[in-house]
């Protein structure tokens, strides 16, 4: 297995199935082999974020309860097999094609971690977020990167 694409899901359902098709129609056109792992992290959704797991032939795990997006991720981990892992949103923010420029730095380049950090000059959301959201983001960002991270401050981003 060439890539593992964890993705940590809670309440997710909707947003799985909208989002999910668009990478798996992407990741299709390549020439490599992929797993995509959706973790789904206690929802209580009465079985609905497994069924999109299963229908679009993804791989499903569940924690019991709510481990928050840490334990999601590590579960998804544990469980792939890919030479090279990586984990996103359910939104998954970004263009599909950043797939390759990840593998390109884990593969071609042998950089050990690849992280994406919507902070840096350039970046945008796909989604409009309110100032407030705004705000408290680069707070939280802050505080975490600065006394948590070493100086990673977008510490959410996949």
């Amino acid at each position: 297995m060439h890539l593992s694409i964890v993705i940590p899901s809670y309440k997710g359902a909707p947003t799985l199935n909208n989002n999910i098709p668009g990478l798996l129609n992407y990741l299709q056109g390549k020439d490599f082999s992929y797993e995509v792992i959706i973790v789904d992290d206690g929802s209580e959704d009465n079985g609905a974020t497994e069924k999109i797991a299963r229908d679009l032939n993804c791989v499903f795990i569940e924690n019991k309860k709510n481990l928050g997006k840490g334990g999601a991720v590590r579960a998804g981990m544990l469980h792939a097999n890919g030479d090279y892992r990586i984990y996103t949103d359910v939104d998954v923010p970004f263009e599909y094609n950043a797939f390759d420029n990840f593998l390109h730095y884990l593969a071609i380049k042998e950089f050990d971690v690849v992280v994406g950090d919507r902070t840096l000059p350039g970046s945008v959301y796909f989604a409009e977020i309110s100032r407030l959201r705004k705000f408290g983001s680069m707070i939280f960002s802050f505080i975490v990167g600065r006394f948590v991270a070493g100086g990673y401050f977008d510490t959410q981003c996949g």
